[in-house]
């Protein structure tokens, strides 16, 4: 399985609606969770990249960094309930073309829930 903030991604939540003036600004919806590129604030801003790819700055103020738990609870379940990780859930870290007629294609941010893994490393499961 993937691990959601393995050290490698940091990612926050928007706290507040951030409508982008410029193509380099990101817009930003109150609890869009959103990865920061380079998380190091520039002038009061961050670099983001949404699930869809979309990418551009917006102002620190406007969200909050997530932990790994968060980050996590907040992607499979939309919210930070508790029980959220019961089941074990893969995020996409790259996108894959399927090849064979019983696989599925899928893009960077897709979730899924592992149903089954085989000793191969492959998996079957549910698209969230």
């Amino acid at each position: 399985p993937l691990h959601v903030g393995s050290g490698r991604q940091i990612y926050c939540r928007g706290l507040l609606r951030h409508t982008a003036q410029h193509d380099h600004e990101l817009s930003l919806e109150p609890g869009e969770v959103v990865k920061l590129v380079h998380p190091e604030e520039r002038h009061g801003q961050w670099w983001g990249q949404k699930r869809n790819g979309q990418k551009g700055w917006f102002p620190t103020g406007y969200a909050e960094q997530l932990t790994e738990k968060a980050v996590a609870r907040f992607l499979l379940t939309g919210n930070e309930c508790e029980d959220a990780a019961e089941h074990q859930h893969c995020i996409a870290i790259e996108a894959y073309t399927a090849v064979l007629q019983d696989e599925i294609s899928f893009t960077v941010g897709d979730i899924f829930e592992v149903e089954h893994q085989d000793e191969d490393g492959w998996c079957s499961g549910i698209r969230r």
